[in-house]
């Protein structure tokens, strides 16, 4: 059961990242000639693709929730192969490790080669995803504009002396 969650939650790892690079990389004008032409997801994609935050968001709190529960349960697993001195960092070299190639790397790459199938044939996945972690995504958005607005504050706050 464990091993099936950490797969599980592997895929959601690679399926992350590939749907930012895969949307993002998308120009409106290119989103906006797919749903006039009725292509399937189009819609969603506009949707999504409409509220850039609110879709980063999503992304970004689905995907540590898939890395941080990946790590917690291959943390748990190791720990009846290992005593916990060694299960930890094994854990870490082995999450960070495929993370890395199977969460990161791969899935970008394929989304860089492939974006516009890609965006069109995972954007009602990630609407509803979007819709399940609505309450995680609608805390993380509010705690983001605040922090902007602060940093905005800080920043016009700190002028550059050299500036005249």
């Amino acid at each position: 059961m464990g091993v099936t969650a950490v797969v599980a939650l592997m895929l959601l790892s690679a399926f992350f990242p590939s749907a930012e690079i895969a949307i993002f990389s998308l120009a409106d004008h290119r989103i906006e000639s797919l749903v006039e032409a009725e292509t399937p997801g189009a819609d969603t994609l506009a949707l999504l693709k409409g509220d850039p935050r609110r879709l980063l968001v999503t992304i970004l709190v689905g995907n540590n929730v898939a890395n941080i529960g990946m790590s917690s349960i291959t943390t748990g697993l190791l720990g009846l192969y290992f005593d916990p001195g060694e299960a930890v960092p094994v854990a870490i070299f082995v999450v960070t490790s495929l993370v890395l190639l199977f969460g990161e790397t791969a899935p970008t790459a394929y989304a860089v080669e492939h974006s516009e199938p890609w965006a069109l044939r995972i954007a009602r996945p990630l609407r509803l995803v979007q819709r399940g972690l609505y309450p995680l995504v609608s805390v993380f958005d509010v705690r983001t504009r605040a922090v902007n607005r602060l940093t905005r504050r800080v920043s016009s706050s700190h002028k550059n002396p050299l500036d005249v």
